[in-house]
Formats: C-alpha cells, structure tokens, sequence
C-alpha cells in the first residue's frame, strides 16, 4: 500500500507542476519585455596592437641584411639543436630520466631561439 501511496503522491506533484512548467519563459527575467532595456550584444573588447619593437641600433639603411642574417644564424642554431636531439636519442634514448631531462633542456632552447626569431620576422613589413 505504500508503494501505491508514493507512486500516487509523486504523480500528484508532477501533474501540479506541469502548467507551471509549460508556461516558462526561456528568460523569466522581469525587464525582457521592457523597452528599456533592449537586447543587445556588447562589441568585444579592442585592444590595440602593441608597438612594434624599435629596430636594432646598428643596422642602418639596409637592415634587412642584418636581418637575413640574424635570421639565417637562428636558423643554423635550430639545426644544430635537431642535430644534437637525434644525436642524443641515438646514444641514450632507452634512458627515461635522461630522455625527460634533456626533452625539458631541448624545449627551452627551442622556445628561446623560436622567440629570438619571431622577434626578427617584424622587420620583413618595414
């Protein structure tokens, strides 16, 4: 009998709580239908781009070749540092510890030749 008596109780509150349900707004938010309020999407934010990095003191007229030639030297460097990574997993790549420490070295390097470099590709629009 008390199953019956739940069951019953449960149905009662569902169907009472049916209308109320069927009714409801997407947004029961008081000012939706107020004309002062009108539904309107902010503009995203603008932020200006930062100033451009001023050019290198030596480079002069023609520091597209200093430029070229930083580059080509970041360049050399980032190949000297694939160079040393396969050659380090050719001696010791079995060896976790040292494969984890060197990954961490090898990362920095490249983060900070990768950021030397892209510090250098603004110069390629003046």
């Amino acid at each position: 009998m008390t199953r019956l008596a739940s069951k019953l109780a449960l149905a009662a509150v569902l169907a009472a709580a049916l209308p109320a349900a069927a009714g409801a707004r997407p947004c029961d938010d008081p000012r939706r239908d107020d004309p002062r309020y009108p539904e309107q999407a902010l503009p995203a934010p603008y932020y200006p781009p930062a100033a451009p990095p001023p050019m290198p003191a030596g480079w002069g007229r023609n520091g597209w070749r200093e430029r070229d030639r930083a580059l080509r030297e970041i360049d050399r460097e980032l190949y000297v540092l694939e160079a040393r990574r396969a050659a380090f997993y050719q001696r010791r790549g079995w060896h976790e510890r040292k494969v984890r420490r060197f990954e961490r070295w090898y990362a920095s390097e490249r983060a900070e030749l990768e950021r030397r470099r892209d510090e250098l590709q603004h110069y390629a629009w003046r």
